[in-house]
């Protein structure tokens, strides 16, 4: 009996400390939080949205859309082995600004940034924070200096989301005036 109560118990504990990244090939739903203009610690919409994420050739792909099989409202694609670029929407080629490593539950994550920047419009440059794992954490406005809007995946991604907003102070140095 005591046997019995110890497996039961290990197994209790494996599945505990799985981290539930989005799956390959399988529709995740996930949510989106939209903040407030003035002050993005303030959440004025949550949605939902559903994640699927694949992979082709050298390439992985996340792409988002309100409801299963219909189009993306946005998609990102990333080489499985460069880091310095991600492709949005299957035409815009963001670079890497910067990255940093974040330790949860004794597991490293890398949070990387990139720079969005359609040079035929104005005021949309934007930094994609993004985790291989996850796919995009965050949209940050750079001429508005507010996150437009962060994806909450699992307690996992929530914490690496709440270190980016920690680090708020370290994106001042791409705000143009």
């Amino acid at each position: 009996m005591k046997y019995i109560f110890l497996i039961i118990f290990t197994i209790f504990f494996i599945i505990s400390c799985k981290t539930n990244y989005p799956e390959v090939g399988k529709d995740n739903l996930i949510f989106i939080n939209y903040y407030n203009f003035y002050d993005d610690n303030e959440i004025v919409n949550t949605d939902s949205l559903i994640l699927f994420k694949t992979f082709r050739n050298d390439s992985v792909f996340f792409e988002y859309s309100r409801f299963r099989d219909t189009s993306s409202i946005y998609s990102f694609s990333k080489s499985t082995y460069d880091n310095s670029l991600i492709k949005v929407c299957n035409e815009y080629l963001c670079p890497l600004l910067s990255s940093r490593n974040i330790s949860v539950n004794g597991k490293n994550h890398i949070i990387r940034q990139y720079y969005y920047d359609d040079k035929k419009n104005i005021d949309e440059e934007t930094i994609f924070f993004f985790n291989d794992n996850y796919g995009v954490l965050a949209e940050y406005s750079i001429k508005w200096s507010y996150f437009f809007s962060s994806i909450k995946y699992d307690e996992v991604s929530q914490i690496l989301f709440d270190s980016i907003i920690n680090n708020k102070e370290d994106l001042k140095r791409y705000i143009k005036r």
